[in-house]
């Protein structure tokens, strides 16, 4: 890299943390205000029908659902021709011309994108364990790079070991077992920012409506210098309020927006995550969790006696006045936060009658729970409802650590079989009777053994035909959307979008057809021909059939240098690429730069019985034996040992001194 390395500081510790808060949070106020510019045109009715915020499908702990909404009317499905007047308490804005031009080349926040979804916890009590002892797996969803951003380890802490992965730069086991306690996490997606609408004084642009003191308050502004290798260091303005940075884009009727975040309260990280090295049980295990502050996450435990639960880690914003839907001005003091849940308030779930736990980015609780949590745009339960039922069906037997791995491993694809039962049902011998191509579309589609496999085109060709009804449906519904906040992303509301998309394609309202098309039959056939093809943009000569899903989803695991370098030497920087099994919405998340960033399985007390998986190696430098050692067993899903082996080489650190 051509430059001098710095001494590692105790805020780079802080730091490493802040980074992990950046990638697993949203950070840019983009759930709230695609929900208000679906809301502004169409109106509340329309927008809990795209983005209901409890699913009927449901994989929550306490079994809470709700009935999905009936689609909107027609009239209700129009949009609005113009921007309804703004109800809240906030000030019109002023024109951006208005304010001073300093202060607006401060604006803050990265290009909306979309959120990381990923990992899976679960964890069985004693009394459905060979042995008595919870047994607890956990595998973290992360994009994938080389190196991991995991580090394996066994400590020895205070005469007891305690193995599992470290995050470089911080101290400690991130999740794995100590003997007493096995412990994982799954992103939360609970609701930890809020967007709030800023009210510039109109006689005076330097300053913003406050509840308090004389009603107004300076922004402020702050200049960053970043510096720039072989190059002149760069300055960065950021406008600040009492609540957080300004955002760069306004709403759509023109108004300032901040974003309120936890990462920017003081007290939104300490390092007492590393107390759980010297928990004995749950309940101290639950006990360190609510005294830590790291990026909110569905903690997953179990003890050596048998007992299992889940909690939040991190902290969880106690709301006051709203409910976090929309973005509100907090101008009068009767919105806002009121500090963090006391360890009391936070939601706990211990040793349920089934004897199983499981999270997988998915609303976990409803009622009172889901209100206090809020909705930090959960993924959708066909993989939390998968791994529950893989769960339920162990049932009845002594369970061991394999038999957690073959459920973190399981791809079939339940998610897309009524979409092939739907592709099979427009697959008509009317529809194939003049169509060799449909025809092997269906044939395809009928040899499917509904896997995610990368030996067999039918997972490829389904999930094609979903995607392309999903956008011909639901493109239509958003492009008003849109028109009205060019700026916000729809791409990831689509994704999320199963349960309206299904509920349109089981009533057909004809409002609801794109119109160049007619009837909801034709639409699902011209689907079918546009995913048959699906051969014409590979290589000249394939055929529909080698169309196979390993094709597409093969790893692209990079070095970050192996860019720059000439592509022979890049590729020996970089893991093989191979095609993998999985997908999303499934156990096995599997796409070619994201998935298991690591699995373990393991009983507290029987960690030499226990399995582990990472992909890349042991070491950062290409030269090492080790630097690719373990990535082949991750990738064929081959049992490998939680604990270290036999000791071959000795690594010494010592204290500087001065």
């Amino acid at each position: 890299m051509r430059t001098v390395p710095r001494r590692w500081t105790r805020e780079d510790t802080v730091l490493v943390v802040d980074s992990m808060m950046i990638t697993l949070q949203q950070n840019d106020g983009l759930n709230e205000r695609t929900q208000l510019a679906i809301a502004e045109t169409y109106g509340e009715e329309v927008l809990a029908f795209l983005r209901p915020p409890v699913l009927e499908r449901t994989a929550a702990l306490d079994g809470s659902f709700v009935l999905a909404p009936p689609v909107p009317s027609a009239e209700k499905m129009k949009p609005h021709t113009a921007s309804p007047e703004v109800t809240s308490t906030s000030a019109a804005a002023t024109e951006e011309d208005a304010f001073p031009s300093s202060l607006l080349a401060a604006s803050f926040g990265r290009p909306s994108g979309d959120i990381v979804l990923g990992s899976n916890s679960f964890a069985l009590g004693g009394s459905r364990v060979a042995g008595g002892g919870a047994l607890v797996a956990n595998d973290m969803h992360l994009p994938l790079a080389v190196p991991n951003i995991w580090y394996r380890a066994s400590l020895t802490v205070a005469g007891r070991t305690v193995t599992g992965v470290t995050l470089p730069g911080v101290f400690g086991i991130i999740v794995g077992s100590n003997g007493d306690v096995a412990w994982g996490f799954t992103n939360s997606q609970i609701d930890t920012s809020d967007v709030v609408i800023v009210e510039p004084d109109p006689a005076d642009p330097t300053r913003y409506r406050v509840p308090d003191g004389d009603g107004w308050e300076k922004f402020e502004v702050v200049r960053e210098t970043i510096s720039v290798a072989r190059r002149a260091p760069e300055t960065m303005e950021i406008i600040l309020t009492r609540w957080g940075p300004l955002l760069t884009k306004r709403d759509t009727g023109g108004r300032m927006l901040a974003l309120h975040w936890v990462a920017y309260d003081p007290k939104a990280i300490n390092l007492h995550l590393s107390d759980m090295m010297e928990a004995h049980s749950v309940d101290e295990a639950i006990a360190v969790a609510h005294g830590t502050a790291i990026p909110a996450q569905n903690l997953l435990v179990g003890d050596r006696f048998g007992h299992v639960a889940w909690t939040i880690i991190g902290r969880v914003p106690r709301r006051l006045g709203f409910d976090g839907l929309f973005p509100e001005s907090w101008a009068d003091g009767s919105r806002r936060w009121n500090g963090f849940l006391s360890p009391a308030e936070v939601p706990v779930v211990r040793d349920p009658p089934s004897g199983q736990i499981w999270t997988a980015n998915n609303r976990v609780l409803g009622g009172e729970a889901f209100a206090l949590l809020g909705n930090g745009d959960y993924d959708d339960p066909a993989r939390a409802t998968q791994i529950r039922d893989r769960l339920t069906i162990l049932t009845g037997r002594a369970v061991v650590p394999n038999d957690l791995l073959a459920v973190q491993l399981d791809d079939e694809s339940l998610f897309l079989r009524r979409w092939r039962d739907l592709l099979l049902r427009t697959l008509t011998e009317k529809a194939v009777r003049d169509s060799p191509t449909l025809a092997e579309l269906r044939n395809i589609v009928k040899e499917w053994h509904g896997h995610a496999a990368i030996d067999e085109a039918g997972h490829r060709v389904v999930r094609e035909f979903r995607r392309i009804v999903a956008e011909m449906v639901l493109n239509p519904i958003y492009e008003p959307v849109r028109q009205r906040e060019p700026s916000l992303h729809i791409s990831r509301t689509k994704f999320l979008s199963e349960q309206p998309l299904w509920s349109i394609l089981t009533a057909r309202p004809a409002y609801l057809l794109p119109s160049s098309v007619s009837p909801w039959d034709a639409l699902l056939l011209r689907a079918a021909n546009l995913t048959a093809e699906m051969a014409g943009r590979e290589p000249a000569g394939l055929a529909l059939r080698n169309c196979t899903w390993g094709r597409v989803n093969t790893l692209k695991m990079h070095h970050p240098l192996s860019g720059a370098l000439p592509s022979w030497l890049g590729r020996w920087l970089d893991m093989p690429a191979q095609a993998l099994p999985g997908d999303s919405n499934m156990p096995r998340v599997q796409t070619p730069d994201f998935g298991a960033s690591m699995r373990m399985v393991v009983s507290p007390g029987r960690e030499r019985e226990g399995i582990f998986h990472q992909p890349g190696g042991a070491s950062g430098n290409p030269l090492s034996p080790f630097y690719r050692a373990g990535h082949d067993d991750w990738a064929a899903g081959r049992a490998t040992p939680f604990l270290p082996g036999e000791k071959k080489h000795r690594l010494a650190l010592h204290p500087f001194k001065s």
